[in-house]
């Protein structure tokens, strides 16, 4: 990911509210990323016929999802 980012690390626990106020400041990047990657998974699940996310960090396909 280029740009600025908040420094998370996998297995921080954050709160939607947090990670929206994350977005919003310079260092958004990878809060908008967390957010698009959980919310593209569970879009995926409603979507059998697509081809699902990777349970990897950051799947494009879940990117792809919640851009939708």
């Amino acid at each position: 990911m280029t740009g600025t980012k908040a420094n998370l690390k996998s297995g921080d626990m954050l709160t939607l509210e947090q990670l929206y106020y994350g977005m919003m400041l310079p260092s958004g990047n990878d809060a908008a990323l967390v957010i698009a990657d959980h919310f593209g998974k569970i879009l995926a699940k409603k979507k059998p016929d697509q081809e699902p996310p990777k349970s990897s960090q950051f799947s494009e396909t879940s990117i792809r999802f919640f851009l939708s």
